[in-house]
């Protein structure tokens, strides 16, 4: 379970937090306005529809990975063999004979009831306004990374042949293994369907 909100009294799923109650005793009134950040191996998909209800519209997914235990949007996004990325919408097209199977084994599978929206509309494409994935703080030569494939990331933000400007900017004197994590990330702006 990702937790979402804990207090001294319980720890609650983020979907079943009542985030306009929370938002309001800090004083946020227009939670459109604010970014939730996951970073919790859950399904993006399902997360993604609760922070839609919940009416947040900023969201950032830690776990962007092309494979793994949960969903990413890069898995969702990132299907090779449909032109363009993305799913194949219809009930009886192979992706979604396989994904009614597999969902039958696997609890974490995802059906294609949940990626099509009506009339097998891709249900991601109808509210994602903005997807960026972000690109990992240095390369994986000065960091010694071994999380991410360089070929399957956007460039980082300090290429491996500029180690005086890592030096300069004090990159090199913290741990090599804080770049093992948070080299994944997506920020996706979304909207009602």
């Amino acid at each position: 379970m990702g937790i979402a909100h804990t207090s001294l009294e319980k720890t609650v799923d983020f979907g079943n937090v009542d985030w306009r109650k929370v938002m309001k005793k800090h004083g946020i009134k227009d939670l459109s306005q604010v970014l939730v950040f996951f970073d919790a191996h859950q399904n993006e998909l399902k997360r993604m529809k609760q922070a839609l209800k919940a009416g947040f519209r900023h969201l950032a997914f830690e776990d962007n990975y092309d494979t793994g235990d949960h969903y990413s949007f890069r898995q969702m996004c990132d299907q090779f063999y449909i032109r363009g990325g993305g799913h194949s919408y219809f009930k009886d097209s192979d992706e979604g004979r396989i994904r009614s199977r597999r969902k039958k084994f696997w609890e974490k599978a995802v059906d294609i009831e949940e990626l099509c929206g009506p009339g097998e509309a891709w249900f991601v494409e109808s509210v994602l306004d903005v997807y960026w994935e972000l690109p990992p703080v240095a390369g994986p030569l000065l960091t010694h990374q071994t999380r991410y494939d360089p070929a399957r990331a956007s460039s980082s933000i300090v290429e491996d042949d500029r180690y005086g400007l890592f030096r300069r900017l004090g990159i090199s004197r913290l741990e090599a293994t804080v770049f093992n994590g948070y080299t994944q990330m997506v920020y996706l702006q979304v909207s009602q369907e």
